[in-house]
């Protein structure tokens, strides 16, 4: 049996993959609003929090995001998602990047959404994730997992949205280790067309349930603020987007109970849904 020897920067690493557990903190916008998104995403990441909401898109969309977990330099999380709306479908394609040179996680996302009803209010989901883990001297294993998403426009201020991933229970590596199936609930509303607020209830497999607190205005016409709280492990963000129209620029920040702080950063191109673009 080879023995190895793991630096501190690598065992605070696998702290960080535990903390991040499934799935990794993607989605500049839900990691401004302490992770709700499950209600309302006005781009292509909404691939990450509920497919469905990418029937609500017009337009092609592409949105660059990275990160560094709790501020390790050796380590990093990047993402890029794309969607376009074909033949009155939402498609949303993406890629997410987690580790470094000995422990490297890739998830490739692909889903399609649709709406329903003459007024479109209700819009359902099916897509799946390929995982491919490779951990040096250990190997590769790959795994399939499928999720399913809806969304529902009550009336002009109130949404909701559920998402379920891994419903297909899959497994990966030579042991068969299960991954673990999680979901989103949420509500967004919206009291006024320039500010939303919204709520997620998580639950994943293993892990103490979560409850996900966002909020969002539009203070000037060019710029966007954001505020959040989540329970278990305590966690707050703040963030805020420059909307130059065709094009935006995004920040965020949020702090983990033990782990530190992230910093997020993203850029949009393309179409986003601006903020009370739905309500008019």
């Amino acid at each position: 049996m080879n023995v190895k020897h793991f630096s501190g920067t690598t065992l605070l690493m696998l702290l960080a993959i535990q903390a991040l557990a499934q799935p990794y903190n993607v989605g500049i916008r839900s990691q401004a609003m302490g992770g709700a998104g499950a209600a309302e995403m006005p781009d292509a990441e909404a691939i990450f929090v509920n497919p469905a909401l990418l029937a609500n898109l017009t337009g092609a969309s592409v949105t660059l995001f990275y990160s560094r977990p709790f501020g390790l330099r050796e380590v990093d999380l990047a993402s890029i998602a794309a969607a376009v709306k074909i033949a009155g479908l939402g498609c949303g394609l993406a890629i997410v990047d987690f580790g470094n040179s000995v422990y490297h996680d890739r998830y490739y996302h692909a889903a399609l959404a649709r709406s329903f009803g003459s007024d479109s209010r209700f819009a359902f989901s099916i897509g799946a994730q390929l995982k491919h883990l490779s951990i040096q001297g250990y190997g590769s294993a790959m795994a399939l997992g499928v999720n399913l998403g809806t969304a529902f426009q009550l009336n002009s201020k109130m949404r909701w949205g559920i998402f379920l991933n891994n419903v297909n229970q899959p497994r990966i590596g030579a042991a068969r280790e299960k991954l673990p199936p999680f979901g989103y609930a949420g509500m967004a509303f919206s009291p006024r067309d320039d500010w939303t607020l919204q709520l997620d209830f998580y639950r994943e497999f293993g892990f103490a349930d979560e409850i996900r607190f966002g909020a969002e205005a539009r203070v000037l016409p060019m710029l966007l603020l954001r505020l959040g709280a989540a329970t278990n492990p305590d966690r707050f963000g703040a963030g805020f987007t420059i909307d130059l129209s065709k094009a935006a620029l995004h920040a965020a920040a949020n702090t983990h109970s033990d782990l530190g702080t992230t910093q997020f950063y993203a850029i949009s191109i393309g179409h986003r849904q601006r903020l009370g673009e739905k309500n008019k």
